[in-house]
C-alpha cells in the first residue's frame, strides 16, 4: 500500500514541476541511460577480449596434453631392449661408437659394469651417452670430464640398468 502511495506522490510532485525542469531531468536520465551503458559495454568487451586470451592459453595446454598422450602411446607400444651382460654389449658399444666416428675404447670392468675412456667433441659424447642409455639401458655410474680445447677427455664407467 505505501508503495502506491509513493508512486502518487512522485506524479503529483512531477505534475507540478515547470516543464522546463521536467525537460532537464529527462535529459539527464538519458545521458545517466548512455553512459551507463558505454559502462557496460566496454566492461563486458575487456571481459570478453580477456577470456579470448584464457581461451588460446587452455587450447595451448590441452595440445601439449595430446602431445604427451601420444608421446605415451608411443612409448607404451616400444619394445624394451633385453638387458645384456656388459661382455656382451662390449661389440654393440664399439659398433655405435664408429659410427658415430667417436675416439672411445670400451673395456669391461666386471659383469654389470663397462670403462669408456678416450677424447670427442663433448655435443658428440653427450648425444652418444642419450643413445646408449635408451638403446642398451645403460647407465653413467662415474663420468669424469675433462675440458681439452673444444674436446672433452671422458673417463666414464657404465653400468647395466637395474642392476
Amino acid at each position: 500500500m505505501k508503495t502506491w502511495r509513493a508512486i502518487a506522490l512522485f506524479k503529483l510532485w512531477w505534475q507540478v514541476r515547470p516543464s522546463r525542469e521536467q525537460n532537464a531531468a529527462k535529459l539527464g536520465l538519458i545521458v545517466l541511460a548512455i553512459l551507463l551503458s558505454a559502462w557496460v559495454w566496454t566492461s563486458l568487451r575487456a571481459e570478453r577480449v580477456h577470456l579470448r586470451g584464457r581461451v588460446a592459453d587452455a587450447e595451448a595446454q590441452v595440445k601439449e596434453v595430446q602431445d604427451d598422450l601420444a608421446e605415451m602411446q608411443r612409448l607404451r607400444g616400444e619394445v624394451i631392449p633385453p638387458q645384456l651382460s656388459s661382455q656382451a654389449l662390449v661389440p654393440a658399444i664399439t659398433n655405435s661408437l664408429v659410427a658415430r666416428k667417436l675416439d672411445l675404447s670400451v673395456a669391461v670392468v666386471d659383469a654389470d659394469r663397462l670403462r669408456v675412456q678416450g677424447m670427442a667433441g663433448f655435443d658428440d659424447v653427450v648425444q652418444w651417452f642419450g643413445s646408449i642409455q635408451r638403446d642398451y639401458r645403460l647407465r653413467v655410474i662415474t663420468l669424469i670430464a675433462t675440458r681439452q680445447g673444444t674436446s672433452v677427455k671422458v673417463d666414464v664407467v657404465l653400468g647395466v640398468a637395474g642392476k
